[in-house]
């Protein structure tokens, strides 16, 4: 049994040193966090002068 163990962790070592380098759990963090970013950005460059306008228009209007 200890040596069903131990080739297991060896196993698991070996696999985690073959990991490559975009199966990391960071790099899917990371992108996530700047499409998150980047689709606000373009979501409030794109609408974010109708809505101010809409805004000035309706305090304005009062």
């Amino acid at each position: 049994m200890a040596e069903l163990r131990k080739r297991l962790e060896q196993r698991k070592k070996e696999r985690e040193a073959q990991q490559n380098w975009f199966e990391s759990w960071w790099l899917t963090t990371l992108l996530s966090t700047i499409a998150g970013l980047l689709l606000l950005l373009i979501l409030s460059l794109t609408f974010g002068s109708y809505i101010f306008n809409k805004l000035v228009a309706i305090i304005e209007g009062r």
